[in-house]
Parts: C-alpha cells; sequence; structure tokens
C-alpha cells in the first residue's frame, strides 16, 4: 500500500533531519510531507535537501487545519503522522501493510523511548508509555498514527481543536465503528536535547496524564492548552549593556545562555521559542533548533520588543514567558508553575536573591503594553511602580539563583554546567 507521512515542524530542524533520515531505508514508493508551521532555523532547508520531500507551508492556524489541508495534497492509501525526531524501527513499511491487510480502519505504532545517557531508565519510560496507551486505550499523542485514506475522509479528518486531535479523531473513528488498534511495531523516541532525566520524566507524565483526562472527562484540558500558547522569549546577556568581565566569568556566562538555549528547547510545551540578544550572543546562538532568532540587533531595543511580542501575537501567542540568561537552575517545573498557574495575577516574577532584578518574568497579553512601555528598563522596582501605576495585580514568588560573581561561576563548574576551572586551557 502507498503510505503519505506528515511531518509538522516548528523550529525542529535537528530533529526532522533524523526522522527524515530514518526514513530512506523503506521509503519507496511513499510520499512525504513536510508540514511548515512558520520555521526560522533551517528547518525548511533540511526538508529541501530530499528532492522525494513535498514542503506544505501551513503557518496559520490550528495543527489539526493544517494537516486536514495537507492530507489533501496525498495520494496514499494510508495516511501516516509523526513528530520531528520521531524514528520507525526498520520494518515500519512491512509492518503498515501486513497491519492494514487485515479489516483495521487506524491504528498507532508502539512509542519507545531511547536515553543513551542511561539505557535503564530510557526502558524504563518505554514501559511507562506502553502503559500509558493500554490505560488511555488509544494513542497517546500524534507520532505514530495511522489510518486508511478512506476513513480519514469519512470523518473529515482531524476536528479543528486546540488541543488533543489524535484523541478527538480516536474517539470519532470509534464512534463511527471504525476499529483502532496498536500496531505490532515501535516508533523510538528520545529526549529532546537539554531535557535532563527529571524533565524527560516530568514532560512523560504530564502528556499521559492530560491525555487520560481528556479521555475521562471527553473536555480539554484548559491548562495544557494555555500552557500551548505561551511563548517564551529567552534575553542574551548583552541585549541591554555588555559590561567588562573576567575571561571566566565571560565563558561562564555564555555557557549558562546556551545551557538556557537548550532547557528551553526541551521545554515541549510552549507554543514559541523566541533568543532576543545583542550583536554577540545573537551570533553564538546562531539558529539552533526550536529558536525563532531576532537578529534585528542595531534596531532600537524599545521598537525591537515591541515588533516582535506583535508578531507572537498574530502567531497565536497571549502569555510570554520571559527569561534572563543569567538565571540558574531552570527547570520544565519552574516554567510550567508560571506558564499554567490561572491565579488571577497578569503578571507573575521569579526575582534575583537579592530581590532587585526579575530572573524570570510571566506576562499576560493584556498587560504587554505595561512592559513595554518600561523601554528595557529591567529592574524588579521599575517594574512593580509601573503594575502599582497601572493597577494590575504583581505577584513575586520564589527566587531563582543568577550568575553575579566569579565564585558563581567556579559553581557552574562543580554542578556540571561548564568544562573548566579558571587557569585551564579551553
Amino acid at each position: 500500500m502507498k503510505c503519505s507521512i506528515f511531518i509538522p515542524v516548528s523550529h525542529d530542524r535537528d530533529a526532522l533531519r533524523r526522522t527524515l533520515r530514518s526514513l530512506i531505508p523503506e521509503k519507496g514508493a511513499h510520499e512525504v510531507f513536510v508540514v511548515d508551521r512558520g520555521s526560522a532555523d533551517g528547518s525548511l532547508e533540511v526538508a529541501a535537501e530530499h528532492d522525494w520531500v513535498k514542503i506544505v507551508p501551513q503557518k496559520e492556524g490550528m495543527l489539526a487545519v493544517a494537516l486536514n489541508q495537507a492530507a489533501g495534497e496525498a495520494t496514499g492509501d494510508l495516511l501516516l503522522f509523526l513528530l520531528p525526531g520521531s524514528v520507525p524501527e526498520r520494518g515500519w513499511s512491512a509492518a503498515l501493510d501486513s497491519f492494514f491487510s487485515q479489516d483495521v480502519d487506524a491504528g498507532y505504532f508502539d512509542l519507545r523511548e531511547t536515553d543513551v545517557s542511561s539505557p535503564l531508565i530510557g526502558r524504563a519510560r518505554r514501559l511507562a508509555h506502553k502503559l500509558g496507551h493500554r490505560l488511555i486505550g488509544g494513542p497517546a499523542g500524534l507520532t505514530g498514527l495511522a489510518v486508511r485514506r478512506s476513513t480519514f475522509d469519512s470523518i473529515h479528518g482531524f476536528t479543528p481543536v486546540p488541543d488533543f486531535e489524535w484523541l478527538v479523531f480516536a474517539n470519532r473513528v470509534e464512534e463511527t465503528g471504525g476499529s483502532l488498534k496498536p500496531i505490532p511495531h515501535g516508533v523510538q523516541l528520545a529526549p529532546r536535547p537539554g531535557a535532563r532525566q527529571a524533565d524527560a520524566w516530568d514532560d512523560l507524565m504530564d502528556d499521559l496524564k492530560a491525555a487520560w483526562q481528556y479521555r475521562k472527562t471527553e473536555s480539554f484540558d484548559a491548562v495544557r492548552c494555555r500552557r500551548n500558547a505561551c511563548a517564551v522569549v529567552l534575553l542574551g546577556y548583552d541585549l541591554v549593556e555588555n559590561t567588562p568581565v573576567s575571561d571566566y566569568f565571560g565563558y561562564a556566562r555564555e555557557q549558562l545562555m546556551l545551557c538556557n538555549v537548550e532547557r528551553i528547547q526541551s521545554y515541549r510545551s510552549a507554543g514559541s521559542r523566541v533568543f532576543l540578544g545583542g550583536q554577540s550572543s545573537t551570533r553564538q546562538v546562531g539558529l539552533p533548533s526550536g529558536f525563532q532568532v531576532d537578529n534585528h540587533y542595531r534596531t532600537e531595543l524599545s521598537k525591537r520588543m515591541a515588533q516582535l511580542f506583535e508578531e507572537l501575537q498574530i502567531q497565536g501567542s497571549d502569555t510570554f514567558l520571559i527569561v534572563r540568561d543569567s538565571a540558574r537552575d531552570l527547570s520544565h517545573k519552574t516554567l510550567r508553575t508560571l506558564s499554567e498557574t490561572n491565579d488571577g495575577f497578569p503578571c507573575k516574577v521569579l526575582p534575583n536573591a537579592a530581590g532587585n532584578e526579575w530572573m524570570v518574568l510571566w506576562l499576560d497579553a493584556k498587560v504587554l503594553p505595561v512592559f513595554l512601555a518600561l523601554e528595557g528598563d529591567f529592574s524588579l522596582q521599575t517594574l512593580q511602580k509601573a503594575f502599582y501605576d497601572a493597577q494590575e495585580k504583581f505577584d513575586v514568588l520564589e527566587p531563582v539563583p543568577q550568575l553575579e560573581t566569579e565564585h558563581d561561576a567556579r559553581a557552574l563548574y562543580y554542578s556540571g554546567l561548564v568544562d573548566r576551572l579558571p587557569g585551564t586551557p579551553a
């Protein structure tokens, strides 16, 4: 059977490369569609490296709508959906043929977690994936979902919903009398670059919990949808000023910034990820997968930020997480706590230990003008006064460690975040 494969991408260059390469040995007559969601990190260049990949630009609207429109261009008897970074195990094409030679309408591959840094923990998460599938009674995600074209058309594709499009789809297949079964074959998944073990477990449990909640209540998880509409903006160390520092402190500062780049790359809940820095930090970051890099560092900061946040709102972001590059010990849990809590505060802040600067700032779109009116003045006191004058609620939470001194820089070495001590060769 001819299969049409769909891979939606949004700043997923490196992950997309892995998935496309894994398809080559068994691609045969199958067709592959890369559904671009507005990537600006080289993802489209990776797709263009393969003349058998068809690029479908769908920058606006819900993922479900974008996939439906891409499916309209397909000619395959089967439709297979994969997320960037997922790698079907060898034999996947024959497994699809064998599975759909039976009287089934749709199926889903076994998602198998891998972790090269710890095979034992990887196997444990793989077991958790399998148990999660059994508890949910259907796919635990979009990746690995396969369906006959005739079945897909009969239920008019994915329902245009903001999240859980794969579960809504599974429900509709079953409600219309169709069959949905597990495919006895695997798709390998790996934690995103920068994800710690705790983050990888946290992501897995969050996905399974949200999917189970939907299957049980047949309603959307408002918390999850709210996180998906949040944009994370990482500020580079030279955005406002580039003060002289020792060689070693400068090295530690740059390494911490790159560590936070990876940490936010691995934070899958965010709808958008943007790096905003000066010339030096922007050049150092370049175009990492998972980030939109703002290169307009010659533009006046206030205009640059106003333009960026306007673009993010057009793309569908209605809340914003702004992170200083010198913030230490960031975790997915910390970022989620800010972006998912609906407690009535339109502005929440994680300050530094001294309480004079904010390290992480969460903003609702309605108070964004208050922040932009500061024109780059990032002191905590100025921000608090602006919100007080605007009569808007302002919540200060637990402090976040900050890279401030040479002692802090040494601490990064002992915690494993940097590779060398002062005086040692680079």
